[in-house]
């Protein structure tokens, strides 16, 4: 969820964006290796291009259902299409389960229902700390978090893996290691979606300088702003939110959120639709940006 026009926001240089290279893949992935020890990550263009990867690695076939939450995006669908079936309902009769936490929220699911969870996605959050519940909370094997979500370039995707068996695996995934052809000027979505497919370890641009660096400053930048919209965005509505291990893109809530907020940033979309993996149904929330492209002031 983006506003139109975010006051006072902090942006990269777009003239950088329009491009990408090889390499560089390393040194983002040396950055989240420390950030999450004793835990091993690898780095994907795309979120939906590792998934892609993973029910590959895992052996998924097309008559394998891979469980979904219901409203999920059709990046989440076709990459999961690329390989097996896609399920929304249901879910004790999936093969696998990808557990969607939603904008920061940490989903815990019922075992019993949902067996055999394969992805941790989290494309929506970043995870802050290194603890395994906060990581795994579900004891899946791959947990995702996308670049783009919380930082400001145009794409790119950690996978940190649970276990060094998970992490061979994917490493040698001949998805992950194909490339073809050059990466060049990136203007359209659907162009980039598929170049990105066929180069799931391009870096963009922006990254060529000094990776780790700009990495770990993008990191902080995203950790200040986010902290200081969610305490903002809470004492205006009075609801507080616990961003302590998680960082979100977005603030839901059920209750609904002064339309004059939505007006002040011209924010275009307000619902959503999030699971709630207890009653195993959809339900429609308040939503609010809290990620870079917004500078929620204190209303004191």
């Amino acid at each position: 969820m983006n506003a139109k026009s975010p006051n006072s926001v902090w942006i990269w240089p777009r003239n950088l964006l329009h491009g990408a290279i090889y390499g560089g893949h390393e040194e983002i992935e040396k950055f989240f290796n420390e950030l999450y020890s004793p835990f091993r990550c690898l780095y994907f263009s795309r979120g939906r291009v590792a998934i892609t990867a993973i029910l590959d690695v895992i052996g998924a076939k097309r008559n394998d259902l891979v469980f979904i939450q219901p409203y999920s995006s059709y990046c989440v669908q076709s990459a999961v299409s690329k390989i097996s079936t896609p399920l929304t309902i249901h879910p004790e009769e999936s093969k696998y389960q990808i557990i969607y936490h939603n904008f920061g929220r940490k989903e815990i699911v019922d075992q019993a229902i949902y067996n055999n969870v394969i992805i941790e996605d989290s494309v929506d959050s970043l995870v802050i700390c290194s603890q395994k519940e906060e990581i795994f909370p579900n004891n899946g094997y791959y947990a995702i978090f996308s670049l783009s979500k919380l930082f400001h370039l145009p794409f790119g995707s950690i996978v940190v893996c649970r276990t060094n068996e998970a992490y061979e695996k994917l490493k040698e995934s001949p998805i992950r290691n194909t490339q073809s052809g050059y990466l060049d000027l990136i203007t359209n979505p659907l162009f980039t979606d598929e170049v990105l497919y066929r180069n799931p370890l391009a870096v963009s641009s922006i990254l060529i300088d000094s990776v780790y660096d700009i990495i770990n400053t993008m990191f902080d930048k995203a950790k200040s702003r986010i902290n200081s919209n969610v305490n903002n965005l809470s004492k205006i509505i009075g609801r507080s939110f616990d961003v302590s291990n998680r960082l979100p893109s977005n603030f839901f809530s059920r209750e609904i959120i002064p339309k004059y907020l939505y007006d002040k940033y011209d924010i275009e979309e307000r619902n959503r639709h999030i699971y709630d993996y207890g009653k195993q149904e959809s339900i429609s929330v308040s939503m609010f940006p809290v990620h870079l492209d917004i500078d929620i002031e204190d209303e004191k």
